[in-house]
């Protein structure tokens, strides 16, 4: 497969891929050669299986999900249609954990304004689980702008957990270098105090 390198077998494949007639040996393969090869339309039957089918196992569906963060960081390209179905895999109820942990962080790559509510909520909840929390800082970090700024400012404060402030700095990092230097400095002042 990695040999034929032709936009033109890309389709065929996702035919297969989408009826389970590729074995799962093949799924890596086969999933990079989508990535390397296939345009925003075949990038979106890939995402229209990662969001549109329950049955399909939460583990194959973050598989499925990170190709196509792959394909976006390496080639700049994003699932044609309505990325806002993301949404689905931040209900909790909905997905598992590392299903929610890397929609999060697509939401950011992908710039969904509209989901930086849910990554706002998932970063500031006592009960998020730390992996969930730092994906959403990912996430808002990655939306950037102002509203991640203030964001990721007030969760850095001295008055927030250090575990959390920590890793607010850290995405803090991605929206405004200088604030997050300054930060930095105060969160290792306190943790040098404890």
């Amino acid at each position: 497969l990695q040999s034929i390198g032709s936009p033109a077998v890309v389709r065929p494949l996702l035919t297969l891929l989408h009826e389970g007639k590729i074995p799962a040996e093949s799924d890596e393969s086969v999933l990079g050669l989508i990535g390397s090869q296939g345009g925003p339309q075949e990038l979106a039957l890939v995402f229209d299986l990662v969001v549109a089918d329950d049955q399909t196992p939460a583990s194959r569906r973050a598989y499925l999900l990170s190709s196509l963060t792959k394909a976006t960081r390496q080639r700049k390209i994003k699932p044609a249609g309505d990325l806002n179905r993301l949404s689905r895999l931040l209900v909790p109820e909905s997905t598992d954990e590392s299903l929610r942990e890397i929609a999060a962080r697509t939401a950011g790559l992908w710039q969904i304004e509209s989901l930086r509510p849910q990554l706002i909520e998932f970063a500031q909840a006592a009960e998020t689980s730390t992996a969930l929390r730092q994906a959403s800082l990912d996430g808002l970090g990655q939306l950037g702008g102002a509203a991640s700024r203030e964001v990721l400012e007030q969760l850095s404060a001295a008055d927030q957990p250090l575990a959390h402030r920590m890793m607010a700095v850290g995405a803090l990092a991605s929206v405004d270098l200088n604030a997050a230097a300054a930060r930095a400095v105060e969160v290792l002042a306190d943790n040098t105090k404890d």
